[in-house]
């Protein structure tokens, strides 16, 4: 009399998958995982840009906040440490904050401002007194001071911080994947903005043999372009152009601008140069702003 398993035996059947069974299950899976990861993965760059727009919302409600109460706008050296920082409730003299950093970037920047390890640095115009932004080297600004419409003039806006050995003498063929975060050399005499433009955006050279610290970002380049400094010569003399420190962002395609009237607004890498210089300045009459809203 036979039993079931001898039974089941002599049938040929069996416990278990084959191999080849084996490797299809394997396939479906690397095929399912090989879908699902750029979803994953978009959905944690869409959570990280989500988390820098609020972090430059907090900073605007500060900001005007210290507005209503002062009828000036923060400034001066001491701006995130004893004007702005105490109004996120950080502690009184702090040099950092976590809100002050954007987790999009790769080298995790950790809030602190005096060795540009943060984020969202001030507009400081078009890099001459005679295009002022928000940020003024003279008296501090106020709404009255921004003709342009508050709506249509930048405050803050993003910029990727420096590495953690800021400062130090290094070799830069050692570091060219982050040359975009420091100012590199320009040679020439431009008499326009068009023309500073137009070498920094095509003759970028070498960056300078130290790291920049800057609390402050400005508009003479376009957003995710390089930063530039001209390099003095006879034929440059009195020119009076500032370094092109640009926004910059690790978002695909631009940077998240904060509006003086607490606006947070995503622009992007290809808008329009006299737009970008237009929301750059506060009292230069431009009306080109108002396209980049439509």
């Amino acid at each position: 009399m036979l039993t079931r398993s001898s039974a089941t035996s002599r049938s040929g059947s069996r416990n278990g998958l084959s191999l080849i069974e084996v490797l299809v299950v394997l396939g479906i899976l690397g095929l399912l995982m090989a879908l699902l990861l750029p979803a994953v993965q978009a959905g944690r760059a869409a959570a990280r840009r989500t988390q820098c727009r609020s972090n430059l919302h907090q900073l605007m409600v500060a900001f005007n906040v210290y507005q209503s109460a002062h009828q000036l706008y923060p400034g001066g050296i001491e701006m995130y440490t004893t004007q702005i920082l105490p109004l996120l409730e950080q502690q009184p003299g702090a040099d950092r904050s976590p809100v002050l950093a954007c987790p999009s970037d790769p080298l995790e920047p950790d809030g602190s401002i005096d060795r540009s390890r943060f984020s969202y640095p001030m507009n400081d115009g078009l890099g001459s007194y005679s295009y002022p932004g928000i940020r003024n080297g003279g008296p501090r600004v106020s709404d009255r001071d921004v003709t342009d419409g508050t709506s249509n003039t930048a405050a803050f806006s993003e910029k990727l911080a420096l590495p953690t050995f800021a400062g130090q003498l290094i070799d830069w063929d050692d570091h060219t994947d982050i040359w975009n975060r420091v100012q590199r050399r320009i040679h020439g005499a431009p008499a326009t903005l068009e023309e500073y433009f137009d070498l920094c955006d095509t003759q970028a050279g070498r960056p300078l043999a130290t790291w920049l610290l800057w609390t402050e970002y400005n508009h003479i380049m376009t957003p995710n372009n390089n930063n530039c400094t001209l390099v003095p010569s006879p034929d440059n003399r009195g020119l009076n152009f500032y370094e092109a420190v640009a926004s910059s962002s690790a978002h695909s395609g631009g940077v998240h601008v904060a509006f003086a009237d607490g606006a947070v607004r995503f622009i992007s890498d290809s808008v329009d140069r006299k737009v970008w210089w237009a929301i750059g300045t506060r009292s230069n009459g431009e009306i080109e702003a108002n396209e980049i809203f439509q």
